[in-house]
C-alpha cells in the first residue's frame, strides 16, 4: 500500500502539484535612478485549482489589441520603451487595468523579495539577502509545500 498524500475524487487518484513561477525585476548592478531596487518573485499556483477563464479574458484583450508577445514587461509600458514606444498612454491604462483585475481574481498567492539597493548596494549582499530572506520563507512554509505530491519551479 502506498503511503503518499493523494487525493481521491469520484474513484481517480489526484496528484496535488503546485507551480512556481519566479521572475526578478532589476538587476544587482550599481544603484542608478532607474535601478534603484532588485525584486525577485515567486508567484504560486496550485494546478487543481482551474484559471483558465481568467487566461482567457486577459488572451483575448491582448489580442483584440495586437498584443500578440507572450510577457507583458511593466518597466517598458510604465516608460514607453521597447515594444510600447508607440503605444498611446490610453492603451498602455488598460493594458495596466487588465493586469491589475487579472491579478486580483486569479487564484494565485505569491511571495516578493525586495532589495533596496541605496542600503545594500554590493553584488555578493544582495545575493545573501536574498538567500537569507527565501531560506526564511521555505523553512516557515514547509509543511505548505510538503502538502503536494510534486512542486514545478518554473
Amino acid at each position: 500500500m502506498l503511503n503518499l498524500p493523494l487525493n481521491l475524487a469520484k474513484g481517480l487518484l489526484l496528484l496535488r502539484e503546485l507551480s512556481v513561477f519566479i521572475d526578478e525585476s532589476g538587476d544587482m548592478g550599481k544603484f542608478s535612478q532607474n535601478n534603484e531596487f532588485y525584486i525577485a518573485t515567486m508567484v504560486f499556483h496550485q494546478q487543481n485549482n482551474d484559471i483558465s477563464a481568467q487566461i482567457k479574458v486577459l488572451d483575448d484583450f491582448l489580442y483584440q489589441n495586437n498584443l500578440t508577445k507572450s510577457a507583458i514587461h511593466c518597466a517598458p509600458l510604465i516608460r514607453r520603451e521597447k515594444d510600447y514606444k508607440t503605444t498611446d498612454i490610453f492603451l498602455r491604462q488598460k493594458i495596466f487595468k487588465q493586469i491589475f483585475n487579472f491579478a486580483r481574481t486569479v487564484d494565485i498567492s505569491y511571495k516578493t523579495i525586495t532589495i533596496d539597493k541605496k542600503i545594500i548596494k554590493e553584488r555578493c549582499d544582495i545575493i545573501k539577502h536574498i538567500s537569507f530572506e527565501l531560506e526564511n520563507f521555505l523553512v516557515k512554509n514547509l509543511s505548505y509545500f510538503q502538502s503536494f505530491d510534486t512542486v514545478i519551479i518554473l
